[in-house]
């Protein structure tokens, strides 16, 4: 049989070119009617993207990673070379991304602020299992749960006559109740970590009065 080359430089002969077309991801390749037609062939495999897709007898190797930002709908990783279904997920809401199969969504949840409940911590604001996991705990498990971190954050009760915690403890669960209860003599004592709410100034002028009062009423009654 002739070599290629010898085929070449005889007139009376072919050679039969058939190439298929590339499934290298990002590449522009020809498509399968034109696998027979070298120079078509080669035009395709020198084009970039916009050029690609200007030709009608080529085409190009779709290869999108899934999108990694938090809250989108995105594509499942084995889909990634299927144009329809990359762009289908990016235009579903995340309400009805996972109903997809194809499709999943980017989680991202940040830790609860309100006071009183078992949350995630910021690092694993992202991994769902540990989200929802630390919201169910009580306080006691949450406590323990190295992934979970339980929200305490008290102000302190500014309301005149009394005794609250100091802005310094407003994170100590049994400072802050124990501030509540006690009376203003107990509430003086305690002032490392309690405080008593009384308008100090006031109180005194309140007092130099009543003696002023007291000390004229006498001096009458001499």
């Amino acid at each position: 049989m002739p070599s290629k080359k010898f085929c070449l430089y005889n007139q009376f002969c072919q050679v039969n070119f058939e190439q298929d077309p590339s499934t290298t991801p990002n590449t522009c390749t020809h498509v399968k009617s034109v696998s027979g037609d070298k120079t078509k062939v080669m035009k395709c495999e020198s084009y970039d993207k916009t050029q690609c897709d200007a030709a009608t007898f080529c085409k190009y190797n779709f290869d999108q990673a899934p999108n990694e930002a938090p809250g989108a709908c995105t594509h499942i990783e084995i889909y990634r070379t299927n144009e329809e279904m990359v762009v289908a997920c990016q235009s579903f809401p995340s309400a009805t991304c996972d109903s997809n199969s194809f499709c999943r969504l980017n989680f991202l949840e940040q830790p609860s602020g309100e006071i009183g409940v078992c949350t995630h911590k910021q690092s694993d604001s992202a991994n769902q299992v540990v989200v929802n996991r630390c919201k169910i705990l009580p306080e006691q498990a949450c406590v323990f749960n190295s992934a979970c971190q339980f929200n305490f954050d008290e102000a302190p009760n500014y309301n005149i006559g009394t005794c609250t915690h100091l802005p310094s403890e407003r994170r100590n669960k049994n400072s802050v109740a124990k501030c509540k209860t006690l009376t203003r003599e107990l509430c003086l004592q305690a002032q490392t970590e309690c405080q008593y709410n009384a308008v100090q100034g006031s109180a005194k002028s309140i007092e130099s009065s009543a003696s002023g009062v007291s000390a004229g009423l006498s001096l009458a009654s001499e």
